[in-house]
């Protein structure tokens, strides 16, 4: 196309007062050449952007999931670790777990007569 529209330029800028006549006919057939292809070139370029409106509107509904998404993942990921924590809390489970393997220690300790055995 950029060919077909560089010598509908040429024979444009050739035309003088004794070949007017054949060149305006050349320009004529070159045109009507190039005419139907920027039509399609035109008709393409609107296909496109339609396609592109299309694909941005897209991306904004996938952005907006990702974004669902990764805070659902967060708030499930800080889940996870608040529950065992939670548990780990209660009021006095601590110190009853540490009070448990004192006296383990100790019953074994004095089963095998200061020895560990683990």
């Amino acid at each position: 196309m950029d060919r077909q529209t560089g010598r509908f330029l040429s024979a444009l800028g050739e035309i003088n007062a004794f070949n007017a006549k054949s060149k305006a006919n050349e320009a004529g057939k070159l045109l009507k050449r190039l005419a139907p292809q920027m039509e399609d070139s035109f008709s393409q370029t609107r296909k496109h952007e339609s396609a592109i409106r299309s694909l941005e509107s897209e991306k904004g509904t996938l952005t907006q999931t990702v974004a669902s998404l990764t805070e659902k993942l967060k708030a499930a990921g800080t889940e996870r670790v608040r529950k065992p924590l939670a548990v780990a809390a209660v009021p006095g489970c601590f110190g009853r777990i540490t009070k448990n393997l004192l006296q383990i220690l100790s019953e074994t300790t004095d089963r095998n007569a200061g020895g560990f055995i683990l």
